[in-house]
């Protein structure tokens, strides 16, 4: 009885008549997690003698993102689309205290990115798939200096549409490529120089997000 159950409720799935997502612009928000990097390189000279270490941070990352764009579905079964868009994202993070010091760091996250969609299934009324993609943009970090990287990161992730305007998402943003930006100060004491090398890096985030598309 349960397997007759299971067949007839598949079976009327697959003649309902497709289309539950539209090809449209949309306005997304999102909240992240993810985690950024603290780099200080520390080299001491003195006379002819030179010294040289090291310390980094890796600490959580939180902010929220805004996305805009286009999306399109191709053929009669809408199973394959594209999307197209901008981001900006915001994110805090703090690295703690080094030499005495706090270190906290304002992020701006912004670029254009292209995502590929496939629906596994299609309904009236709810649609589910998967999305993978590549983003290329830069980050901004304000703490004691400005840094700013360049970067092309990969996207993938699990969306779903409901009712046609209405969708969620479940994803993760990766670096692949990223530039780096040290930042040098100099100071001097008697026959001593000291040179700290500076850097702030983005390494990855999770997101949940929102959609609404016109």
């Amino acid at each position: 009885m349960r397997k007759i159950s299971f067949y007839s409720l598949a079976l009327v799935a697959l003649t309902l008549p497709l289309g539950a997502e539209k090809s449209g612009y949309f306005i997304g928000a999102s909240y992240h997690m993810g985690s950024a990097s603290f780099t200080q390189k520390t080299l001491l000279q003195e006379n002819s003698q030179s010294t040289s270490n090291q310390i980094s941070s890796t600490r959580p990352e939180d902010g929220v993102g805004l996305k805009l764009g286009y999306k399109q579905f191709f053929g009669d079964g809408r199973w394959f689309g594209l999307r197209y868009y901008a981001f900006l994202n915001y994110g805090y993070v703090d690295f703690g205290r080094f030499q005495g010091k706090p270190y906290h760091a304002h992020m701006l996250d912004y670029g254009i990115g292209s995502d590929v969609l496939y629906q596994v299934f299609d309904l009236p009324n709810l649609s589910f798939g998967f999305f993978c993609g590549i983003g290329i943009g830069a980050d901004s970090w304000k703490e004691r200096d400005f840094y700013h990287h360049f970067q092309t990161t990969i996207d993938v992730g699990l969306r779903t549409n409901i009712y046609q305007h209405h969708g969620f998402e479940v994803g993760a943003k990766v670096p692949f490529w990223q530039s780096e930006d040290y930042k040098t100060s100099k100071s001097s004491e008697a026959n001593i120089t000291k040179e700290l090398q500076t850097n702030i890096s983005y390494n990855s985030s999770f997101y949940i997000g929102y959609f609404y598309t016109f």
